[in-house]
């Protein structure tokens, strides 16, 4: 059995019925992507950090383990926005730092630092609002859930089939 199933099947919300959970963790995240805003990204990511690690008793030291990977796709995604390059000299009065190199000039201005903050609040909210799905909810109750909703069986069979690859490979 794989450790993230058997904090799902064996954990403190394992009793609390599991569209009570996918109803709170979808909506929080629907909430936090739609306002975008970086103080709801960090109550969200608060509040289903302290869910994850109190309510369910996951141990702390997994659940940032499991933060980590996003963590590096994250950190490569955001160099590429907080740098800049022009083929001109500007002279913006907001710059955190600038070098020119022959006749090209890169920097990282402090809209960039802006957006990449946010950005990365937004991604760790969201992240962690499906990890709380995750770690307190077995896939196949998820499935069952969503086959009760009416979501189509074949986007039922996709999530399946790409939970039970992800692990295989």
């Amino acid at each position: 059995m794989l450790l993230i199933d058997k904090y799902a099947y064996f954990n403190g919300l394992k009793d609390v019925h599991p569209l009570e959970k996918m109803v709170f963790a979808l909506s929080l995240l629907l909430f936090s992507l739609t306002v975008r805003d970086m103080a709801v990204s960090l109550i969200t990511f608060t509040v289903m950090s302290a869910l994850i690690i109190f309510a369910a008793k996951i141990p702390l030291s997994y659940y940032f383990k499991l933060l980590l990977l996003p963590g590096f796709f994250i950190l490569s995604g955001t160099i590429t926005i907080l740098f800049s390059f022009t083929s001109k000299f500007t002279s913006i009065s907001d710059l955190w730092w600038s070098w020119k190199f022959g006749n090209w000039q890169i920097f990282i201005s402090d809209d960039s630092v802006s957006t990449v903050a946010n950005l990365i609040t937004v991604v760790f909210g969201s992240i962690s609002c499906l990890y709380f799905l995750t770690l307190t909810t077995p896939i196949t109750v998820i499935l069952s859930v969503l086959r009760k909703l009416k979501v189509p069986s074949l986007l039922v069979d996709l999530i399946e089939l790409t939970y039970r690859f992800i692990f295989i490979f």
